[in-house]
């Protein structure tokens, strides 16, 4: 029977029909790969934490908190009771901030974090253009996550994420899903993937907005002392976009790196290091835009 299957596709390979099977599939890939969904909003679900992730192009595999936000099944990967908290500074003075507690336990692990975007300043203008004050972006979300050693090889992880977004007096509530797992088929080869943003259209003033869903996949190879990382992500409303790092053990105690990301509008390169010392790991992330953007200065603490 296996024989005559693969005779079979050998043959639609060789004919007219497996030409145009793979013309259309291919056509059909190349296609979903550049399309972009319009009516999406929550663009500052998309922005991540962790310093670390950041400097490695945004490639980095997460076993602390912040793997709430990169995949939850990191937290399987985290040792005990662990501590995270990131502070980022974007152009424009819009910040950043993270704070997120784990706790492994046996075969499970659970993940709690609070995370927010602000940004103040904003002019308010009427029709007229006549200048009426100031406006702010206020957004928050509250993160629970679960996570459980299925094996010794396979992880899998759960986010469940509360939302909450305010724009002048404009202001929305609702909820989200993550769903990841890793897999680690050698001791230094970790293989992920994450489907993130699931769940309803929250309503804003009259229209319903798309939430960003999207999938990435990724894998971390660690040789020696180095660690080689690669990504791949593809949101609904943006082209298929990936990302590659690479970190350095100079010695114990600290680590260099550098990332690059690929098919991004505004974002190319990334670096950092990170420190560690008497159980705290103290992780910087710098990532310059393009068009005269500026620069975004990424901080994390990690006990």
């Amino acid at each position: 029977m296996r024989k005559l299957l693969v005779l079979i596709f050998l043959m639609l390979a060789g004919s007219g029909f497996g030409k145009s099977w793979y013309k259309n599939w291919w056509d059909n890939f190349s296609n979903w790969c550049n399309s972009k969904e319009s009516g999406v909003g929550l663009a500052w679900l998309k922005l991540a934490p962790s310093a670390r992730g950041i400097s490695l192009g945004n490639a980095g595999v997460s076993s602390d908190p912040t793997a709430l936000w990169w995949n939850p099944a990191g937290l399987a990967m985290s040792k005990g009771l662990q501590v995270n908290f990131t502070h980022t500074q974007h152009f424009l003075g819009l910040r950043n901030e993270f704070f997120g507690v784990s706790k492994k336990m046996g075969t499970q692990a659970f993940g709690l974090s609070l995370s927010g975007i602000f940004a103040d300043g904003f002019e308010l203008r009427n029709e007229r253009q006549d200048l009426l004050g100031e406006f702010g972006v206020h957004n928050f979300m509250v993160s629970v996550g679960y996570a459980r050693n299925l094996s010794k090889d396979f992880n899998l992880g759960l986010t469940a994420k509360m939302i909450y977004e305010r724009i002048y007096v404009y202001d929305f509530k609702s909820w989200l899903l993550d769903f990841g797992f890793s897999y680690t088929p050698y001791p230094d080869l970790w293989l992920t993937g994450t489907i993130v943003n699931l769940g309803p259209k929250p309503k804003f003033e009259k229209e319903y907005i798309k939430p960003p869903r999207a999938w990435r996949i990724g894998a971390n190879y660690e040789i020696k002392k180095f660690l080689f990382s690669i990504s791949l992500n593809k949101y609904i409303d943006a082209i298929l976009r990936g990302g590659m790092g690479i970190e350095y053990e100079l010695n114990p105690y600290l680590s260099l790196r550098g990332g690059y990301k690929i098919r991004y509008d505004t974002e190319t390169l990334s670096l950092g290091f990170g420190i560690k010392y008497k159980g705290f790991t103290i992780d910087y992330a710098f990532r310059p835009y393009t068009l005269k953007l500026g620069s975004s200065h990424i901080f994390t603490i990690t006990r």
